[in-house]
């Protein structure tokens, strides 16, 4: 709870894009890749907050929503299969570049959620500090790039 409270302040503080996000991801990456911190969760608290976010998305479904969603399925299912593949073609040269098993490196390249891929890597036997890594480095362009996108996009 720390690294977040203090990540968020900083992240606002120094205006880093998306700072109360960015921050404490840049704080807690660097205080564990340095082992000053070592941060781990109970297990208990990673299953509340699996529910906490099943029980958010799940409540957001409407009516409405269903017809909006059986209209774009053609669109999403070439969309999924394009990035599917792109995920594979990176996990190979992972695989080849660094020797990681196939599973880890297609974790770690997988699209989709942090908090599916967490779940699917913690009931594996795949590398899980190497998949969060590159899935949170992942999260952090994204995060960024939007942004900055969003931010050249007002000044048009």
């Amino acid at each position: 709870m720390a690294v977040a409270l203090a990540g968020g302040w900083a992240g606002t503080v120094t205006r880093l894009p998306a700072g109360p996000l960015l921050g404490p991801i840049l704080l807690g990456g660097t205080l564990n890749m340095t082992g000053l911190v070592v941060l781990d969760s109970p297990s208990w608290l990673i299953a509340v907050a699996f529910t906490i976010i099943g029980w958010t998305t799940g409540l957001r479904f409407r009516r409405e929503l269903l017809r909006d969603l059986v209209a774009s399925v053609p669109l999403m299912l070439l969309s999924t299969f394009g990035l599917v593949a792109m995920s594979l073609g990176s996990a190979w040269l992972l695989v080849t570049l660094t020797g990681k098993d196939p599973l880890t490196a297609y974790l770690a390249t997988s699209p989709g959620g942090l908090d599916s891929v967490t779940v699917v890597a913690l009931g594996s036997a795949a590398d899980v500090p190497f998949i969060l890594t590159l899935q949170t480095l992942r999260l952090f362009g994204t995060i960024l790039m939007s942004v900055l996108l969003v931010r050249f996009l007002r000044r048009r």
